[in-house]
């Protein structure tokens, strides 16, 4: 191996366990947010597109099911949900696969995870913004595995100015793109994020940080006087 590929080798390395740290600081935040979104969306748009009777019905269950799960009996909450998925209204189905992918991810199960999120995201029958939403998740949990190409495909539709996880998606294609040494791309995409109007708190600092890091790793070395 020559010189220019070891440093290649470790500055790739560097970068994965930068991204690796900064996840793990601000992934909870994220997260909680994005969820606490989904189910806002999903709620209203439950009330716009089924029948009263048939939206409280499978709200009750959706409910029932949720509330296992806070009381500590997952399985019982995945049988429930399980149920809401293969039978419940089309909306309810989205937010029960959601849930139980969610599960999965966090039994360390990544594989089942984002399979389950893939499904959800190519559904044409689910809501529009929910399967975005299952496509950033499968995206995220496919960071450490997929090459920037990747990434493009799956996330560019999302990272539009009108896009309702465009700053989720610009975050995910930012770190890609730095983990692929692009740093020039990645930090357009941080920029992107900053200069949005919804920006702010931890997706924001994330962003500044990486800007940060970015800076430091183009900045030309002093000239020797």
């Amino acid at each position: 191996m020559s010189n220019t590929d070891l440093i290649r080798e470790v500055d790739e390395e560097l970068r994965n366990e930068q991204i690796k740290k900064l996840w793990e600081k601000y992934r909870g935040l994220l997260m909680a947010g994005a969820i606490a979104i989904v189910v806002v969306v999903g709620g209203y748009k439950l009330w716009q597109g089924y029948k009263e009777r048939e939206a409280a019905a499978a709200g009750a269950q959706f409910d029932a099911a949720t509330s296992l799960m806070a009381a500590g009996k997952p399985d019982e909450a995945a049988k429930a949900l399980d149920a809401i998925a293969a039978s419940g209204p089309a909306a309810y189905a989205a937010l029960a696969n959601l849930r139980l992918a969610a599960k999965s991810a966090a039994d360390g199960k990544t594989d089942d995870a984002a399979a389950r999120y893939d499904a959800l995201a190519a559904n044409a029958n689910a809501d529009a913004t929910l399967r975005g939403y299952a496509r950033l998740q499968s995206a995220q949990l496919k960071l450490d595995k997929s090459d920037f190409t990747a990434m493009q495909n799956q996330l560019n539709d999302l990272a539009t100015p009108d896009g309702v996880w465009r700053n989720g998606a610009r975050e995910l294609l930012g770190l890609s793109a730095y983990k692929a040494g692009k740093l020039a791309e990645a930090d357009d995409y941080f920029a992107a994020i900053l200069a949005d109007k919804d920006g702010h708190g931890p997706i924001g600092q994330l962003a500044q940080t990486m800007r940060e890091l970015i800076l430091a790793a183009t900045a030309k070395p002093a000239a020797a006087k």
